[in-house]
């Protein structure tokens, strides 16, 4: 937390968002889920793990409004989850592991015709292995109801 002057008063701001107070405080999960790459080489387990941290620490205020939603309707997760799936590295935006769920949070880059083919792919290669994924729009991380609907299946 930092302190700002603010007419002769101390007040207190705190920047981190809950999505990042969960993923501190969820932070030695997040070594099962490292674990679970034990047969690969130790270069590509650093590369994932840093990788993994460098995604959650950068989420967009999009990643982080879905991250608040799930804390707050105490759906437990794992936040840029690492799969490996056909021989590629994925980070899943949000894994909920009770309904075998992935949720992607998708910005106006995902509308490209060569982006939404790659996402189709990524997609079947989930429900290949049984992962269920839920795309929401920026836009719709903004309206409650509308994520409600959208994760009926997941609560």
């Amino acid at each position: 937390m930092s302190k700002k002057k603010n007419k002769n008063k101390d007040i207190k701001t705190d920047y981190s968002s809950v999505l990042d107070k969960y993923n501190i405080r969820h932070y030695e999960d997040d070594y099962v889920i490292i674990g679970k790459f034990c047969n690969m080489s130790y270069s590509t387990k650093d590369w994932i793990e840093t990788n993994r941290y460098k995604l959650q620490f950068s989420a967009n205020k999009y990643e982080k409004l879905m991250g608040e939603y799930l804390v707050n309707a105490k759906i437990k997760f794992v936040h840029q989850a690492p799969f490996v799936l056909d021989g590629k590295i994925y980070f899943a935006d949000f894994y909920i592991p009770a309904s075998r769920t992935v949720i992607e949070i998708d910005g106006t880059y995902h509308d490209s015709m060569t982006q939404s083919k790659k996402d189709n792919d990524r997609d079947y290669a989930f429900k290949c292995k049984g992962i269920k994924t839920i795309r929401l729009n920026n836009a719709e991380t903004l309206d409650k109801n509308q994520i409600d609907i959208r994760l009926r299946c997941v609560k």
